[in-house]
């Protein structure tokens, strides 16, 4: 089911600081923690609520060095699991051997929509729900957990 597909999974997510609180709420409202958020540019500004929003907030960084990034996502995985990492290529690539990847953003090699495929609003949130549930399905196929 969609459900157990998302519930308990962990997630790191790497987008400018706009995404942060919808990024927060989709992944509460299906069950899905996120364990690391960073950016690698952006005001801060849209990051000054969150906590009274969502309560406590996982690591964030921001701006990022991308080795320092890995590093601490890394860190978490081997603590407890990742099972995704969502950010552009070059977050991607620096993350693919630690756990499975999904770009999202700019820079982005090597996933390309053919068709209109929206990240903000209700088409947006149900466009990166429907990814993400991809990646974690593609994840539990080509990674033991």
């Amino acid at each position: 089911s969609p459900q157990a597909l998302f519930q308990d999974r962990r997630v790191a997510f790497s987008a400018p600081p706009m995404y942060w609180g919808g990024f927060l709420d989709m992944a509460a409202e299906v069950g899905v923690e996120v364990v690391h958020l960073s950016a690698n540019a952006g005001p801060a500004t849209h990051t000054e609520d969150l906590a009274a929003e969502f309560g406590a907030l996982p690591p964030a960084r921001l701006p990022y060095h991308f080795d320092a990034v890995a590093r601490e996502v890394e860190a978490i995985h081997r603590a407890r699991a990742v099972d995704l990492a969502i950010g552009d290529t070059r977050y991607c690539e620096r993350l693919s051997w630690v756990t499975g990847v999904m770009e999202f953003g700019f820079p982005s090699h090597f996933d390309h929509a053919l068709y209109p495929r929206p990240t903000l609003g209700f088409e947006g949130w149900t466009c990166t729900l429907d990814r993400i549930a991809h990646a974690l399905a593609a994840g539990r196929w080509s990674r033991p957990r």
